[in-house]
């Protein structure tokens, strides 16, 4: 893959194009970033909104802020979840300084008279700097306390994704908490049912109505990149919800919290990577 700076030698906040000419084409509805793993990247290559893909040929607009000479050796391409690292690219940025002729001040043939100010003058120019203060501050808040319910509003509006509805169903289910009052058994069918449900509705299938064996068969056939990295810990937890559900297993609420636990990374497994 070839890419090159549409210029090398820029000012201060002036755009141009990173072009990348790819191996073979890609649909225009693939999805690419570009990412700038530097140990201190910040303003030394900013990428401005999305790539334009045309065939073999990638474009992203991109600045800098940074004054100096910066040796790019960090930047890689995410296309379709695959990263490849970008040949190293230089760059140097330069700051443009507008200077004013200072103009002599002309001096007065006679200095000016001072008159002081009346009281009355300060006082309604303070008058009108508090009123003026206030009618501000009292916008602000009126403006904050419109778009947090208006934020409000739109979240609660907004349908839940499978990641969020995970998340909460466990926050729920710890602070219920069944395992800490003994009752084991509904917190295995509540956590089973949690996990199988997000497992459906994350891979599209019919997860709440297979046994853990049945769900473990078709993980391992049609998502083996989940089922190698979650497969073994989810098995486990299964099989230990399956005998605490019933009661063929005694168990302790220190064991249920590390069940929990499992679960948590099994969700972060489940909703973090692509599955293939």
């Amino acid at each position: 893959m070839n890419c090159s700076l549409s210029e090398t030698s820029i000012t201060v906040g002036q755009k141009i194009n990173l072009a990348c000419r790819l191996d073979e084409p890609v649909a225009t509805d693939a999805k690419v970033s570009f990412t700038n793993i530097d140990s201190n990247p910040a303003y030394t290559l900013q990428f401005l909104g999305p790539a334009h893909i045309g065939g073999q040929i990638l474009t992203q607009e991109v600045t800098s802020y940074r004054v100096g000479n910066h040796e790019l050796k960090q930047i890689k391409l995410v296309l379709n979840g695959r990263e490849t690292p970008l040949t190293p690219l230089s760059i140097h940025v330069s700051s443009v300084i507008q200077t004013e002729q200072q103009q002599p001040t002309p001096f007065p043939i006679v200095d000016p008279i001072e008159v002081p100010a009346p009281w009355w003058w300060w006082a309604i120019w303070i008058v009108v700097g508090l009123t003026a203060i206030g009618f501000i501050i009292y916008r602000t808040k009126k403006w904050l306390k419109e778009r947090n319910a208006l934020a409000k509003l739109q979240e609660e509006s907004r349908p839940l994704t499978p990641d969020e509805k995970f998340k909460s169903r466990m926050r729920k289910l710890e602070s219920q908490g069944y395992h800490q009052r003994g009752e084991y058994k509904t917190f295995a069918l509540e956590l089973t049912n949690i996990l199988k449900t997000s497992i459906g509705e994350q891979l599209h299938i019919q997860a709440e109505e297979l046994t853990s064996e049945e769900l473990m068969l078709i993980l391992q056939e049609r998502y083996r990149k989940f089922y190698q990295d979650a497969g073994s810990s989810l098995r486990t937890v299964l099989y230990e919800l399956d005998q605490i559900k019933f009661a063929k297993i005694e168990t302790t609420s220190e064991h249920c919290s590390k069940l929990l636990d499992e679960s948590t990374k099994i969700g972060a497994i489940l909703f973090g990577e692509i599955i293939r």
